[in-house]
């Protein structure tokens, strides 16, 4: 795991070896909330963790 501190308006730039481009930016950080904004091609899903692993569950299910 990689962790790292970003302030307000700072950035992370994701670029896998055969996708797009992903960019992950601190909009505002308050106590243990952070406001994060994704920037990334409409081909990419971007889910919350528990959503994704909803929608995971269900595909196993058929």
């Amino acid at each position: 795991m990689l962790v790292v501190t970003r302030k307000d308006g700072e950035a992370l730039v994701i670029t896998p070896e055969n996708g797009p481009e992903i960019k992950v930016v601190m909009i505002h950080n308050s106590g243990n909330t952070a406001r994060m904004g994704i920037i990334a091609p409409q081909s990419v899903t971007i889910d919350r963790e528990e959503i994704h692993l909803k929608k995971r569950e269900g595909k196993r299910r058929g």
